[in-house]
């Protein structure tokens, strides 16, 4: 998480006495919303199909496992998929009574940003609870609320210097969700809707690295992370994390941190 959040206390975020509120709906094909004036901070999120989304006269298009941050006082209208049924929900600060700095910071976000699957996971916690009934439930209600909204900030780069461009950041959310799986600059590209080249360059501007570097870092790193916390053996570890041999793996591993997984595993374990 960018350090600038951090130092940003939660009611400068939310505003003072925030109430949070999860919800979750189902449009068929040509279904819509709006005009509507937007009265809370919500971040609207979208499991399946897309919407046509105008906000304050510019016209987005929102998809699948995607997210935007609506901001109050301006005008939308959604326009939800023409093909098919369209499933989201939305995560919102009721009458949020935002300080300009912050709000003015909400507006110069990107218009989308990922709907991670820990974000899916904390919607799925939130709605699964009866806040209306136990005051517990409304303690952790909120804080699923507030994890919600500070994951996708953090994801869309609030409080960095600058927003990683949109074709990286899908390429990024890609490798840091499915490294475990068969990846390419092919499909890395194909995620990012650029070419290969392109990408490749965008990696290099932004990130100083390559795609295949950034696919098998993230994979060492989680395979490392599996041999702290877990007692998976040092095959099933490296299967899970992507490689396709345990020695290709415990190569990595050495090349990382300079000692077999073995050895790592021991000096984190203190045995």
């Amino acid at each position: 998480m960018p350090a600038k959040l951090i130092n940003i206390s939660i009611m400068n975020l939310f505003g003072v006495n925030p109430e949070f509120y999860f919800g979750y709906t189902i449009y068929d094909a040509h279904g819509s919303c709006g005009p509507r004036l937007q009265k809370n901070l919500q971040l609207v999120y979208l499991y399946e199909g897309e919407a046509q989304v105008r906000v304050a006269g510019n016209l987005h298009h929102l998809r699948a496992g995607e997210a935007t941050l609506l901001v109050p006082g301006r005008e939308e209208h959604f326009q939800f998929s023409k093909t098919g049924r369209t499933r989201h929900g939305w995560c919102e600060v009721r009458s949020a009574q935002l300080d300009k700095s912050v709000r003015s910071a909400y507006e110069r976000l990107p218009f989308s940003g990922p709907l991670t699957p820990h974000m899916e996971a904390l919607a799925q916690m939130a709605l699964s609870l009866k806040p209306e009934a136990k005051t517990s439930d409304r303690h952790l209600y909120n804080a699923f609320a507030q994890a919600m909204m500070l994951a996708y900030l953090s994801a869309v780069g609030f409080g960095d210097a600058a927003p990683l461009p949109e074709p990286l950041r899908r390429a990024v959310e890609q490798i840091e969700t499915q490294y475990g799986h068969a990846c390419s600059i092919d499909l890395l590209a194909r995620t990012a809707g650029v070419t290969g080249a392109h990408l490749i360059r965008l990696f290099r501007q932004h990130l100083g690295t390559t795609p295949m570097q950034s696919v098998w870092r993230r994979r060492v790193e989680a395979g490392a992370q599996k041999l702290r916390e877990t007692g998976l053996s040092i095959s099933e570890v490296g299967y899970q994390c992507g490689f396709q041999t345990p020695f290709h793996f415990s190569r990595m591993v050495k090349k990382h941190f300079g000692q077999s997984p073995r050895a790592y595993r021991r000096q984190a374990w203190g045995v």
